[in-house]
């Protein structure tokens, strides 16, 4: 699988004790990413902003589809940050839907965004 782009992944948990959001950081180095902006047309959205991405298991140690939740965010690039909510992240999509693709020639996981 040919791959275009390395993605953090900031997992949505929640401290039991303290009934707060925490964050988990995952990082992928090897990757492929495409993403659609949203235009607006006389009538409304004609498309919203939109991501697939495919994580293959050959090119990311300890890939596994359990870090993966609706909700989650995930961002291109390496992100560095502490991650208290989720509006400190920017240029970031949440996770709407996830595959396991274990079946075929280029077994991975297939997240999309918007």
């Amino acid at each position: 699988m040919i791959t275009n782009t390395d993605i953090t992944v900031f997992h949505k948990g929640i401290d039991p004790s303290t009934r707060l959001e925490t964050w988990t950081r995952f990082y992928y180095p090897n990757c492929w990413w495409h993403s659609t902006e949203g235009s607006v047309v006389r009538d409304g959205y004609q498309y919203n902003n939109r991501v697939d991405i495919r994580i293959p298991y050959d090119a990311n140690e300890n890939l596994n589809i359990d870090n993966f939740e609706e909700g989650d965010i995930v961002c291109k690039g390496n992100i560095k940050i502490a991650v208290k909510t989720q509006s400190d992240v920017s240029n970031a999509y949440n996770i709407t839907s996830k595959t396991d693709n274990k079946v075929g020639a280029n077994p991975h996981i297939h997240l999309g965004g918007s």
